[in-house]
């Protein structure tokens, strides 16, 4: 049965539950943190979800962009920002607020596909939805952590890969484009499945062996923050040929 549980706040600023493989080693490094590769690492998500903003505003015109998109950008680079906070502290808001915003950016590529920008349609209802949503998750990796963490990602994940590719059958009729896009969220793909098997690793199976690997910073930082950029960038490529899909079949019905 999940237990749901409101922490006290000596326990929200309190230690995590959770320690990673690398040393905690706050006295050997110069600023002072509890893990030194696993906290600078995080800039990997800084950097992507910059790339991606920038990209979107140089490739959409202001009046079809998408605010759930810059979601995405603004929930990866506070990703990156909560993630270093936390393996630099250990401390349990700070865990929390990474488990918040790693689920928050997959959460708004996901409803960018799920429930696409359509300028026909009023926008409330699907920024209200995804706005409970992401309230739900503020909540549930807080009370209900055996849900809203691991699981919720996964399962975001897997929706958005699937919808992504569902989209991309559906709406590309360019062989070479539909080819290009599958290929670019193949990567997406691979990256995430790897470093979530080296996440796994770290977190069940460390040793002192394990732990010079560093695979928490190098494999899951480096590698999810790429699984974000290649997603992110494979979204801005549908997203883009689904709108000139939509301008062409516009165009077609007002001359008939």
């Amino acid at each position: 049965m999940v237990a749901i549980e409101l922490p006290a706040p000596e326990v929200l600023w309190g230690p995590a539950p959770i320690d990673w493989c690398e040393p905690n080693r706050p006295s050997v490094n110069p600023f002072g943190v509890e893990e030194l590769h696993n906290t600078w690492s995080n800039l990997m998500y800084v950097i992507v979800g910059i790339l991606m903003f920038r990209e979107y505003v140089y490739s959409m015109p202001a009046h079809k962009r998408d605010p759930i998109y810059f979601s995405f950008c603004i929930n990866t680079i506070m990703t990156g920002i909560t993630s270093g906070w936390f393996h630099a502290t250990l401390i349990f808001i700070a865990q929390k607020s990474d488990e918040f915003f790693e689920n928050a950016a997959v959460v708004s590529l996901m409803y960018f596909h799920v429930m696409p920008r359509n300028p026909s349609r009023p926008a409330s209802g699907r920024y209200f939805i995804f706005s409970a949503h992401l309230t739900a998750l503020a909540l549930g990796v807080i009370l209900i952590p055996e849900l809203f963490c691991e699981v919720h990602l996964i399962t975001v994940v897997l929706v958005c890969f699937g919808k992504a590719l569902g989209s991309i059958k559906s709406t590309v009729d360019d062989e070479t484009l539909k080819v290009k896009i599958i290929s670019i969220f193949n990567k997406s793909f691979v990256a995430a499945g790897l470093s979530f098997a080296l996440w796994i690793i770290d977190f069940v199976f460390c040793s002192p062996l394990v732990a010079k690997f560093y695979l928490h910073a190098f494999f899951w930082h480096f590698g999810t923050a790429f699984a974000l950029f290649w997603g992110g960038k494979g979204s801005l490529e549908l997203g883009i040929a689904m709108q000139a899909k939509d301008k062409a079949t516009e165009g077609s019905y007002k001359s008939s």
